[in-house]
This record gives C-alpha cells, structure tokens and sequence, in this order.
C-alpha cells in the first residue's frame, strides 16, 4: 500500500517557495531492515508508515509516496533546501527503529542494537515526475513477489 500527500499538495507544484528561495528537491529513499529479514508485515509495517508520517511531519518534510515492503521501505519526499538529506534519513531511520524495537519482539529478534542495514539509498527524481516515481513504488510489491 502507497500512502502519499493529498494530489492538490503544495509539494506536487513544479516549484515550491520559500522566504528566500523556489525550488524542486524530490527524493527517492530506500533502506533495508537489518539482514534483509522479513519483518515489514502487518501490525508491523502499519505502525511503521504511521511513525514514518508522524517523523516527517515533526521535521517539515513532506512524504508524497510511502511503500513498505517485508524487508525494505521506499519513501517519496519533498524537501526544503534548508534540511539536509543526510539528516532527514537519519531522523526517519532512528526514530521508527527505537520505536519498531520497544513495542515488537519480531523487529528486537533482528537485532538487539539495530533495525535496519547501514547506509540507504537515494536518487533525485531527475527527468521523470512524481506520478512516474509513485507508479514505480507501486509495482514493488508485484516485481520482488
């Protein structure tokens, strides 16, 4: 299931504005859990887009997509230039690991220390648009089985 900002959402215009600033900053994040271990389904993967929604919201960042699969989650997010990309994953990544392992022994079973894998991937949306991006999220589920 892709969960996504309403289709009339500021951050789906061609730019957004600042005070000092326009600009188009669209990601395409993916991390894995620890091992690749298949621990994303439901009530799992449920707590975690809520959590993920809740993160995002309290750092001013904008989800536009949200695709968990069993063992990875697929994020699309907006951007302000004045938060950094860096902190933004790490501030989705440590807040809904803590959270994952207090409340399911399934996640904490993974790895006492550490829910998901090191490291993340990221890729600007480039050419193509955000209905493009959304639609590959989609087919996740259907192209890893």
């Amino acid at each position: 299931m892709t969960g996504h900002a309403e289709p009339d959402h500021r951050a789906y215009l061609e730019r957004s504005l600042g005070a000092h600033a326009a600009y188009t900053l669209h990601y395409h994040l993916v991390w894995s859990v620890k091992a690749r271990h298949r621990v994303l389904l439901s009530p799992v993967a449920t707590a975690l887009r809520a959590d993920l929604l809740r993160t995002a919201d309290s750092i001013g960042v904008t989800i536009l997509a949200l695709h968990v699969e069993p063992e990875r989650v697929h994020l699309l997010v907006s951007l302000r230039p004045d938060i950094a990309l860096a902190t933004v994953v790490g501030r989705m990544k440590g807040a809904s690991a803590r959270r994952l392992r207090e409340t399911f022994p399934s996640v904490r079973a993974v790895d006492e220390r550490a829910c998901w894998s090191n490291g993340y991937f990221a890729r600007t949306l480039g050419d193509i648009t955000i209905a493009q991006a959304k639609a590959y999220l989609d087919r996740q589920r259907e192209h890893h089985g």
